[in-house]
């Protein structure tokens, strides 16, 4: 490897640290992993990667050399210069990010380092509330009996990823944000971070407390803009021969706004922006200062689920019509469904008495555990064969690619495109109204 920066280390094997670690050993890095869960360790061992991922298991066949999985922190920091945690942070009640689990990791972690000769940087990288890396620094000098910024590097690198597409994200990121208790230390994790970059990403380096700010309020703007987006999609809704393509279009033409996430549609989910956008209203709140922008964005997202379900019952004359939801995960090319629209749509219809049939291409195993009472189907035509009125929740290419020209209808069928995936055209022959949120509804 080029760089004399010697070898890492990854503590928390998730939907994050596996294509992490990946991403670094297909790098030429001597990767050296850590997680409690021993069967995620057996299966990368064994060659296996269970994440719904793209690219892991090819990389995971192209690196396998360069992992390695020590049985003891003493082992791993022995054979490393910086190590990554990168473990969950639940959110609290309050809406903040708990520390548990990083304080779990830093008792063991930082008593090797502790006995460590040489410095040793630890990186942050799980998402944690603002004000966090002051109480992380005391707890490891406290195990550690050493300096931050002197006898050791600790710096809050949180990466800015779409699940589904980690590895990509890592590779070509917009920006890499990091948080530094001391120069030496940022300039360690920049080299090591920049060195599997094929794109040249900004560098934005900081003290923590910006870089923790910073992490939230990037994902909350991004929620406000979705939502802004879905105003003018209800908007236009209501109005003959308005369309929010065109819009949202318009207003995201201009440099100063942007055309990303500007798209009218179903509201946001995943494991990322609710809950970051309620650490910042948690973190505004705690000053004394008014969150009422993060509290709207949170309460618009909410309201959408039950727009729609006002929408549907339009259509609908008896609770007899059955209800088809193609895409439970939050975003395509994941089987995560933590706050999908899809998954809030189906529970919606339970509770109110309608049957529901459901599928998607990866996420029916998790629906499972969440969605009592539902019908799961085997593909996208047995769901459709079985409803009265489809709702497109996902933008799966699967569902853009079907044949709707050619659908055999029994009897007349609704079809609702959440996200204007699919070619109007294909309807206007086979017995069925198409509905695209965002353009006028009748």
């Amino acid at each position: 490897m080029a760089l004399n920066i010697g070898n890492i280390s990854v503590v928390g094997l998730g939907k994050l640290g596996t294509p992490f670690a990946l991403a670094f050993a297909s790098s030429g890095f001597e990767v050296h992993c850590f997680d409690v869960n021993k069967s995620i360790i057996e299966d990368l061992e064994s060659g296996i990667c269970a994440l719904y991922e793209k690219g892991v298991n090819q990389l995971l066949k192209k690196c396998k050399k360069h992992l390695h999985f020590p049985t003891s922190y003493e082992d791993m920091i022995a054979k490393s210069d910086l190590t990554f945690i990168i473990v969950p942070t639940p959110s609290e009640r309050d809406g903040s990010f708990t520390l548990k689990y990083i304080f779990q990791v830093l008792k063991e972690l930082g008593r090797a380092v502790g006995k460590k000769k040489k410095r040793h940087t630890i990186v942050i990288t799980s998402t944690v509330s603002p004000q966090s890396m002051e109480k992380i620094a005391f707890e490891l000098e406290k195990i550690t009996m050493k300096k931050t910024g002197k006898e050791i590097g600790l710096c809050y690198s949180p990466e800015f990823i779409a699940l589904g597409n980690v590895v990509q994200n890592l590779t070509h990121p917009d920006v890499i944000l990091i948080g530094e208790s001391d120069k030496e230390s940022g300039d360690l994790l920049e080299k090591i971070r920049i060195s599997i970059c094929k794109n040249k990403p900004r560098i934005i380096r900081s003290n923590w407390i910006n870089a923790e700010i910073s992490k939230i309020a990037l994902n909350t703007y991004v929620t406000m803009k979705i939502s802004f987006a879905n105003m003018i999609a209800r908007v236009c809704e209501q109005v003959p021969e308005a369309d929010a393509k065109i819009v949202n279009g318009a207003v995201g033409s201009d440099s100063r706004v942007g055309i990303k996430y500007l798209k009218g549609g179903l509201g946001f989910g995943g494991p990322c922006f609710p809950r970051d956008n309620a650490a910042l209203a948690e973190f505004i709140t705690s000053l004394y200062l008014s969150a009422e922008i993060p509290e709207s964005v949170q309460s618009f997202n909410r309201k959408q689920v039950d727009y729609i379900f006002r929408l549907i019952k339009k259509h609908i004359s008896n609770k007899n019509k059955t209800i088809g939801i193609l895409g439970l995960s939050y975003k395509p090319e994941t089987d995560v469904i933590e706050e999908s629209q899809g998954v809030l749509l189906a529970q919606k219809f339970i509770s109110e008495g309608y049957k529901v049939h459901i599928y998607d291409p990866a996420a029916m195993e998790n629906a499972k555990k969440v969605i009592p009472d539902v019908q799961f189907t085997k593909s996208i035509g047995e769901c459709i064969g079985n409803s009265d009125i489809i709702i497109v929740a996902t933008p799966w290419d699967e569902f853009i690619q079907f044949d709707w020209k050619n659908i055999k209808n029994k009897s007349h069928k609704i079809i609702i495109d959440c996200w204007g995936c699919l070619n109007e055209n294909d309807f206007k022959a086979n017995n069925t109204t198409y509905l695209r949120l965002g353009s006028y509804l009748k």
